[in-house]
């Protein structure tokens, strides 16, 4: 697990009210449990994450994230099978009417040795957003893997693994500090 705590105040200088100040305070958890072996076959892992952040500004403006992964892997016969599922939830508190965004998805993929030396991986990550503009979007794609082994200790790959990262208040205040309060 870890805990980590972050800060930051600075004035807005440029704004139409120079006066104005912004801090940007942000508590994150995270804890995993280990590995949990159902079988020779089959292993397990799950985990789960807190984030608050609070961007207080004449907006005033907080947000509290909650999310919980899980990761299985498995073989059947030649193949190795991973199994990822994964759910944040945001709550925003906020002056402005805006919903409480949600992610989900579910990744399922499997490995292949097609040689000693090469494995091929395919697989697919279904996903499902729910952004604070009330838009609903969902989405497939696909996952690919070339993994060649002809080194000792040095693996060789090309992926393909599109990924969504999900956006919060502290990633935004972290790329830029001039955002608005509003989700």
């Amino acid at each position: 697990g870890s805990f980590g705590l972050t800060g930051d105040g600075y004035r807005l200088y440029g704004s139409s009210r120079p006066n104005r100040w912004r801090s940007v305070n942000g508590i994150t958890g995270d804890l995993e449990v280990g590995s949990i072996r159902f079988s020779e076959e089959v292993e397990a892992y799950a985990g789960m994450h807190v984030r608050s952040t609070v961007l207080e500004d004449s907006l005033k403006s907080s947000e509290v994230q909650m999310g919980f992964d899980f990761h299985v892997q498995g073989d059947a016969g030649p193949v190795a099978l991973v199994a990822d599922a994964e759910l944040w939830a945001n709550a925003y508190t906020t002056n402005m009417e805006a919903l409480n965004p949600h992610l989900y998805a579910l990744t399922v993929r499997g490995r292949y040795a097609a040689t000693p030396v090469l494995d091929v991986e395919a697989g697919l990550r279904a996903a499902v957003r729910r952004g604070t503009d009330r838009t609903t979007i969902g989405w497939v794609d696909p996952l690919l893997g070339v993994y060649w082994k002809g080194w000792t200790d040095v693996i060789a790959y090309i992926r393909f693994e599109p990924y969504v990262e999900k956006a919060s208040l502290s990633s935004m205040a972290a790329e830029s500090p001039y955002v608005n309060a509003s989700p």
